[in-house]
């Protein structure tokens, strides 16, 4: 099959390729691409830590739609040794279906980047994301989740995440918050 060619040929490019615009080009392609092998490479990619790449590779990852995707984002939200931004993009990319199915999870994520944010600033854009998942999943346990940042969190940009996330699905646990 010729797409599955032109993946290995890609995923083959972007292992060995150091030019950091050539890289990003591969990762790119190969989310037009997908193939077993074009996954593997993007998973390195993603763990590079190479700002740019690494973004790009986690979108190619997404457009490939691998079936443990929802795992990974998620393992990549919840891991403090990836970038911030990263770990917050990752965030950004589960759908309401996946925020559904892993309520608990995203809970979980942001009790632990809320205690992260206190002493990493970075954190707080890990924290704002994981309240946004959890605006999609709609659920009992995010409005908890919700409810308790905008009432306790002190970081601003948190809370007033929370308050949107809150006014998008109106739990009736969050008319006593406000």
């Amino acid at each position: 099959d010729a797409t599955m060619a032109l993946g290995s040929d890609l995923a083959a490019l972007l292992a060995r390729d150091r030019w950091p615009t050539v890289a990003t080009a591969a990762a790119e392609a190969l989310g037009r691409h997908c193939c077993p092998q074009g996954n593997a490479v993007l998973r390195r990619a993603i763990r590079s830590r190479r700002d740019g790449l690494d973004s790009r590779a986690l979108l190619s990852l997404v457009e490939c739609h691998p079936s443990t995707l929802e795992a990974e984002l998620l393992a990549l939200a919840s891991d403090p040794q990836t970038r911030p931004g990263l770990r917050a993009r990752s965030l950004t990319l589960l759908d309401a279906g996946a925020a559904r199915r892993h309520v608990d999870e995203l809970v979980g994520l942001l009790l632990a980047a809320r205690r992260e944010a206190i002493g990493e600033e970075g954190a707080v854009g890990v924290a704002v994301a994981g309240v946004a998942a959890l605006a999609l999943a709609g659920s009992a346990a995010a409005a908890e989740a919700l409810t308790d940042a905008l009432a306790l969190d002190p970081h601003e940009p948190i809370r007033t995440a929370a308050a949107v996330a809150l006014g998008r699905f109106c739990p009736p646990t969050a008319v006593d918050t406000v």
